[in-house]
């Protein structure tokens, strides 16, 4: 159905005249965002872009040409004179073999700035896991001091009629001095966590939403052990150089071939001029096995360095699946004895009916406190878990 011009019209300045509010970033978002602003990773970036541009001319020349010039002096004034220029080639297979060592170290480079983007990521993922944390736990500060607070109210008024003691007010006055000194020490944390978020954003401030984690369910750890060396760019980075440093030592195994050079040389002597060529071989047979013998060690080393980063990723792995499953079950254990957010309005009905009196509301109301800070602390710690899991093992 096409729409007239005054119909889109219409609706534009209805879009124009709503309020603009301004919209906290997903998770995913965010962490994007940090990965495009991020200084490390422009530094990096162009690191690499150095390195690439340096060896993308491996497969050309190995030398620049060589210009030469002489004049000499006799009796009778009689002088010579000859000018040259020339360029060392090496045998012709050295070129192709340079080239595809080039080729696999610019590869390795690529997959060293994925794993770095990867780390990036997964810090700035931990930070925002930490960040939902804190602000879970002041969400539950300013309940609690919100319920105490209408109870101190009322208290403060019982009190000017003799209706209770002074240890009431003081207790209440007490408990909200505890829970306001919490808050603020939890709005530091949360400023000291958003600065954090900033730096890795290459200092710009990031308005993240906070209201809770990013559900995601926990795979097998089949499955885990088997993407974190199939997706692993740190992995895949060792086996690039491995294979760049196997390469090499074919190359350096090519460079003991006999390397040429070639030249245009113009002499004067007794009032004449001579045109012609030069040839020239050199014999690097002895030179370079010491350096193909490096090359092929190298390989060797690399190769196990290969090895050693597979290792290591299923071992973290295994190591974050296992506390993984382990809060898993902490989880639903607790939820089965955790009260919910609704006992701190049922304690102030209790109280406002007379049920129970303030001491009873306090400790009631401590015990809740402590029970749900155990539980947003262990579901912080399951949630971190499945936040590194996520990463080793992200597509």
């Amino acid at each position: 159905m096409k729409l007239s011009y005054i119909t889109l019209t219409a609706a534009a300045l209805a879009l124009l005249a709503m309020p603009m509010s301004a919209q906290s970033l997903s998770r995913e978002q965010a962490i994007e965002q940090i990965k495009e602003h991020n200084l490390r990773l422009k530094a990096l970036a162009e690191q690499h872009k150095s390195e690439a541009t340096a060896l993308s001319v491996a497969g050309r020349f190995s030398s620049q040409p060589e210009v030469e010039f002489e004049h000499l002096w006799g009796p009778d004034s009689n002088r010579k004179w000859n000018v040259g220029v020339a360029q060392s080639f090496d045998w012709p297979g050295v070129y192709r073999r340079r080239a595809k060592e080039a080729k696999a170290r610019i590869g390795a480079f690529e997959y060293l700035y994925q794993a770095e983007a990867r780390e990036v990521a997964l810090e700035a993922a931990l930070t925002i896991d930490n960040a939902i944390y804190v602000h879970k736990q002041i969400e539950l500060n300013e309940r609690l001091i919100a319920g105490v607070t209408k109870i101190k109210d009322k208290v403060s008024e019982a009190y000017k009629h003799g209706q209770v003691t002074l240890l009431d007010v003081k207790k209440l006055d007490f408990e909200l001095y505890t829970m306001t000194a919490k808050r603020a020490d939890l709005n530091q944390q949360m400023d000291v966590l958003k600065e954090q978020l900033a730096a890795l954003n290459g200092g710009n401030d990031l308005d993240v939403d906070l209201t809770g984690y990013m559900p995601r369910p926990l795979l097998s750890l089949e499955q885990y052990l088997s993407l974190a060396v199939e997706n692993n760019p740190s992995v895949k980075a060792a086996m690039q150089n491995a294979e760049a440093a196997r390469l090499a030592s074919r190359t350096a195994s090519a460079e003991r071939l006999p390397g040429f050079s070639l030249g245009y040389r113009h002499a004067y002597e007794e009032h004449t001029h001579f045109n012609g060529l030069a040839v020239g071989i050199s014999i690097p047979v002895f030179t370079n096995k010491a350096a193909a013998n490096a090359a092929d060690i190298q390989a060797r080393s690399l190769g196990f360095e290969a090895s050693e980063a597979a290792a290591a990723a299923k071992s973290k792995v295994k190591a974050a699946y296992a506390d993984a499953t382990r809060r898993a079950g902490t989880l639903r254990e607790m939820s089965k004895v955790v009260l919910d957010n609704t006992y701190p309005d049922l304690l102030l009905m209790a109280y406002n009916g007379g049920q129970i009196n303030v001491i009873t509301y306090l400790q009631e109301l401590s015990y809740f406190e402590s029970a749900q800070t155990e539980l947003l602390a262990a579901e912080y710690a399951y949630v971190t878990n499945l936040t590194t899991l996520h990463s080793i093992a992200a597509e």
